[in-house]
């Protein structure tokens, strides 16, 4: 429900930006894949990505830039005389078309059942929130 509410819809990009995410997408999950990390943990550069799709360097920075300010990319590092690192948030889910809030993690993948949250729960859901703020804010805490 949060993502019919919250969420947008890949409609809302510009076709190059929405293919962009989608070769985003496909070589996100074939590094992973091949180097046996989970998806939160990957991390990739401009450089990487141009050498994978081909692009430009001007190309690439104005439709990366807006998956950045969109929140489909969380950029990790940056500024004064570092390279940037790059996370891909977005997981595929709207490959039906309907809105997604990138990012939005859902009960289950955290393993928190009905059970966990009744009686002792309490040191679980804090355990969670802990988790939560971790995969949110990363390095910042």
């Amino acid at each position: 429900m949060a993502h019919e509410v919250l969420g947008r819809s890949l409609d809302e990009l510009p076709p190059q930006t929405r293919r962009l995410l989608e070769l985003l997408e496909e070589l996100v999950s074939a590094e992973c894949e091949a180097l046996g990390v989970d998806r939160g943990d990957f991390r990739f550069t401009r450089r990487a990505v141009r050498e994978a799709c081909g692009w430009g360097d001007t190309q690439l920075r104005l439709h990366l830039g807006r998956l950045v300010e969109l929140e489909y990319v969380l950029v990790h590092q940056g500024g004064r005389g570092k390279s940037f690192v790059y996370e891909l948030i977005w997981e595929g889910e709207a490959g039906s078309g309907g809105c997604v809030l990138p990012g939005l993690i859902d009960v289950e993948r955290l393993g928190l059942g009905g059970s966990d949250l009744a009686g002792s729960g309490i040191v679980r859901v804090e355990q969670a929130k802990r988790r939560i703020r971790a995969r949110v804010f990363g390095d910042r805490l």
